[in-house]
């Protein structure tokens, strides 16, 4: 830390030098991840000065911070972000949501369906971490590019269907295979209850077959339960 302190210092207000302009320090923002470039801006009351730089109400101009992130999620995103203060942002952005941004960038028409599962595994992550920021800009983002999230996500939802049927033709232990299940068919809902003025119709047919498949093992006899799944400060998972 004494040594982050240090080298802030001689970078962000200059040594006995005129210190970095803009520019030099956007660049060696360029070579760190969030977490590094919050640890640097928190170093010091200075050095936060130094990388937020006037507020948005002062100056139209962008801080270094807002760049930086800019280049990762895209202006629209950070701009909606940082509505609560860019060091507020970065600090929502670390963790379960900052993978739900990074994944929701990465996919395409053409994702796998591991990705795909990914990305729900990481919206079940995130679902009680979320805060005003982290919302904001995922709401932003999964908006440009809503068409390859739904298409990734029915492809998910079909596999899934189809995986928990080989369970059943395999004799496996069911229970077991229904976690996994449950864990991503509530990632759905999750989805649904945060985004659902855009997801439920673009998600009902698969949704709605997926549920059928489930409700009609139940029908038959098979004891699905309801599986814990020990998330920090709620119980269990909707399905």
């Amino acid at each position: 830390q004494n040594q982050l302190y240090q080298v802030s210092m001689s970078i962000f207000l200059g040594n006995g030098t005129v210190a970095a302009d803009d520019n030099v320090l956007y660049d060696i923002l360029s070579y760190l991840d969030v977490s590094d470039a919050l640890h640097l801006a928190i170093s010091s009351s200075l050095c936060c000065r130094r990388l937020v730089g006037k507020t948005l109400a002062e100056a139209p101009e962008e801080g270094c911070l807002q760049r930086f992130l800019a280049d990762i999620l895209g202006k629209d995103a950070v701009a909606a972000a940082a509505t609560c203060g860019i060091i507020a942002a970065m600090r929502a952005l670390r963790g379960p949501p900052g993978e739900v941004l990074s994944l929701t960038l990465a996919i395409d028409g053409d994702t796998p369906v591991p990705f795909a599962l990914r990305f729900l595994d990481a919206i079940f992550a995130a679902e009680h971490c979320w805060q005003p920021a982290s919302l904001a800009a995922a709401q932003q983002l999964l908006r440009g590019n809503w068409a390859n999230v739904m298409s990734a996500t029915r492809c998910a939802l079909k596999a899934v269907e189809q995986d928990f049927d080989a369970v059943v033709a395999e004799e496996f232990p069911i229970q077991n295979a229904y976690v996994r299940v449950a864990r991503l068919r509530s990632a759905v809902a999750f989805l649904q209850e945060r985004f659902g003025k855009w997801s439920r119709q673009d998600l009902e047919d698969a949704v709605a077959s997926l549920d059928l498949t489930i409700k009609g093992y139940v029908e038959e006899g098979f004891d699905l339960g309801c599986p814990q799944v020990n998330r920090p400060g709620k119980a269990a998972m909707p399905y």
